[in-house]
């Protein structure tokens, strides 16, 4: 093994000299550019290295995969079932991941690998130099990337553990700081704090672990950094001077002098010292940069990969793949272990919700509605998720996303869906270049909703035209005795907004569609609160609030929302018709401006409970179980939060009140509930999972 190291050693030696002359000479001849593109001061440093040429293998593993790493000399990926697989150069890495084992995800290092299962614990397998692999930390965790000598965790409350090799301080992440991503690059580390800045730790010697002020929403680390603003294009700092594309990019992933991401619409682009040097048409749902090749994930699970170096070492050699999927005994997973179905093949599902039929639909952010059948994903002869979805709605050329929060937030069938056959959306745009999020109506006879004819009922401009809107809310129900559509309306990052009635921004409204013409898209119930306030908009229900990003009406009728703080307190309100909430001046029960203001807004409704944040950052609420597979739970509301991943039930009694107890605890970050037409409940994942409840909890005797 030592041998082989040293000979893929030489090899990388020898490339590198052959591209300094091929660089020299053509310098002499006048082919070389004469001057690079300008880069900010922090790219002092080494000469451009050249354009890199990219060369499609032909030679990656025939089977589906939901997510997938590509590290120094290998990859791994996870399979529909969670299980990981790596191909590669063998240095220890390849075929020794625990088969009884699912994991939620999967990284690759350089010669060793590491998975999180759905518990949240890291397992590492492969070479153990500097204690890589039995140095694995014990505990539950949130995510998980690995650099070449050293791996980095996150815990639930965001708190960074690092293990393995050292020397540069790549290990010792700073203490105190909560962080929502991170990344272990080669020499250093990185992560986003909750304020979305970027802070590093280890070596720094070409300024790639600079901190920056964000916020950011993405960060990808190797030899060099990239960073993503919300909703603006990416910026790279280190030695090898990294040009990115002026335009927006998600899923970026660094590797050995270059950096790639995901357009909008899912399509590759790569760039290194000299800018853009590949794109490929989608739609990809992930991509991941190794030092010697890249690899990006289709929705429908195929790995597609590129070489980019003349070292031979570099390409796929060994094309050998165990189909831990077939009926080998040693194979066979002895644990019970619970499994996402969906996996990567949805892209940020917002929200799912019984369709019309008996099966559900998803929605995902980038713009796409999908029926999707929860049992037949499950079932053996279809263990694709692509198998059990059709498609309903694509509006992805009109949605305008992924930037901050924007995209399609969400979507709502009426209820009397025979008598009003109509889905209802509520989605970010950019006509003629102004951002704004509108609510749109499209017919959907025999179950078919028709692209083509959107009615749009409601559009706000958005007050700060800022690249990446925050705060719109997104949460359309039906009220369950009125028929009326209500609508939870974020403040747009403008927080004095939300106690301003004369804008729908920060509130609750409540309107009729049923009776919608082009002419009059909706219309003002006549019970409605503020309907003969002077100066108020009559469309609203409630005000005071951030972000209400989800909420729900209970089999009593009542509308419960979880309202997204700032800085300090997660809340859970009980919505009466023109309540004020409180935000800006409350956030939850705590005073947040000076005493005399919170004195004088005596109309301020106090919430039903608020939690600060040593349990989350991002309350996402999820509603009533009504499910019969879980039957202690049937009524209880139910919710977690997007940072802890700790999934609670609320219970009142006449001795303490309301309280939240812990029922379940999942890895990863969750975007949304969801429900099935039986209503057993479903926990969306950012990285595409989605999760039934019933994997989460213990078993009980199903009701009859």
């Amino acid at each position: 093994m030592r041998e082989m190291l040293l000979r893929n050693e030489l090899r990388r030696g020898v490339a590198v000299i052959i591209a300094w002359l091929l660089l020299t000479l053509a310098a002499c001849s006048g082919n070389l550019l004469t001057s690079t593109p300008p880069h900010p001061p922090e790219f002092s440093g080494p000469t451009p290295i050249p354009a890199i040429s990219f060369t499609p293998l032909s030679v990656t593993p025939e089977t589906a995969f939901a997510k997938l790493s590509v590290g120094h000399h290998h990859s791994c990926g996870l399979t529909e079932s969670g299980r990981a697989v790596c191909w590669g150069l063998p240095y220890g890495e390849l075929w020794t991941a625990p088969r009884e084992v699912r994991f939620a995800a999967v990284a690759a290092g350089s010669d060793f690998s590491c998975g999180l299962t759905y518990a949240g614990a890291v397992q590492c397998w492969g070479a153990n130099n500097n204690g890589k692999v039995t140095g694995a930390p014990p505990g539950r965790f949130q995510a998980l990337s690995l650099g070449r000598g050293h791996g980095c965790a996150l815990e639930g409350g965001g708190a960074p553990v690092c293990w393995g090799r050292n020397d540069l301080g790549q290990a010792d992440p700073p203490p105190g700081v909560a962080f929502t991503k991170i990344q272990a690059g080669e020499t250093h580390s990185c992560g986003l704090t909750h304020d979305g800045d970027l802070r590093c730790w280890g070596g720094n010697e070409f300024g790639e672990g600079q901190p920056l002020s964000g916020p950011f929403s993405e960060v990808a680390v190797s030899m060099d950094t990239c960073v993503a603003r919300l909703g603006g294009a990416p910026f790279c700092q280190g030695r090898s001077r990294l040009l990115p594309p002026e335009a927006d990019l998600t899923q970026l992933s660094v590797g050995g002098g270059y950096a790639c991401g995901l357009a909008g619409d899912g399509r590759l682009e790569c760039w290194n010292s000299l800018g853009p040097t590949l794109s490929r048409p989608g739609p990809f749902i992930t991509v991941s940069a190794g030092d010697f090749y890249l690899c990006a994930l289709r929705r429908t699970g195929r790995a597609e990969c590129w070489n980019h170096s003349a070292d031979p070492a570099a390409s796929i050699i060994e094309p050998a793949y165990r189909d831990f999927d077939s009926a080998d005994p040693a194979a066979s997973v002895t644990e019970p272990s619970y499994q996402d179905f969906g996996g990567g093949h949805f892209r940020w599902p917002v929200a799912m919700f019984p369709w019309p039929g008996g099966s559900a639909a998803v929605v995902e952010r980038q713009g796409t509605i999908s029926r999707f059948s929860p049992e037949t994903a499950q079932t053996p002869e279809t263990a694709r998720a692509d198998a059990a979805r059709q498609p309903l709605l694509d509006l992805a050329g009109r949605v305008a996303c992924c930037s901050g929060e924007s995209g399609m937030l969400s979507a709502a069938v009426d209820p009397e869906f025979k008598l009003f056959p109509f889905i209802y959306v509520w989605y970010t745009a950019q006509p003629q270049g102004i951002h704004v999020v509108r609510l749109s109506r499209f017919p959907a006879p025999d179950g078919a909703p028709q692209g083509d004819a959107e009615l749009i009922m409601l559009e706000l401009e958005l007050e700060r035209q800022l690249q990446a809107p925050n705060h719109m809310g997104g949460a359309i129900r039906f009220g369950p005795d009125d028929g009326m559509l209500y609508l939870g309306i974020g403040e747009n990052q403008e927080a004095a907004e939300a106690q301003n009635r004369a804008s729908l921004w920060g509130s609750i409204i409540r309107i009729d569609v049923r009776r919608a013409t082009r002419e009059q898209p909706y219309r003002i119930p006549p019970d409605n609160p503020l309907l003969d306030t002077p100066g108020a908009r009559p469309e609203i229900w409630a005000y005071g609030l951030r972000n209400p990003w989800r909420m729900s009406f209970d089999s009593q009728g009542n509308l419960w929302v979880g309202d997204v703080g700032g800085s300090r307190q997660e809340e859970i309100s009980i919505v009466t018709p023109g309540a004020n909430l409180g935000w800006p001046v409350f956030e939850g029960f705590q005073c947040r401006a000076d005493e005399a203001q919170c004195a004088a807004l005596t109309e301020a409704v106090p919430p039903t409970l608020d939690y600060g944040r040593d349990d989350g950052c991002a309350i996402i609420w999820g509603g009533e179980y009504r499910g019969r597979a879980l039957p202690r739970l049937r009524g209880a509301p139910l919710f977690t939060d997007y940072c802890s991943g700790q999934v609670w039930a609320l219970e009142n009694t006449p001795e303490t009140g309301w309280q939240k107890r812990k029922i379940a605890e999942i890895s990863g970050l969750v975007n949304s509930f969801g429900t099935d037409a039986a209503g057993e409940m479903y926990l969306l994942l950012v990285d595409g999972a989605i999760v039934p409840l019933t994997q989460l909890m213990p078993a009980e005797p199903s009701e009859p």
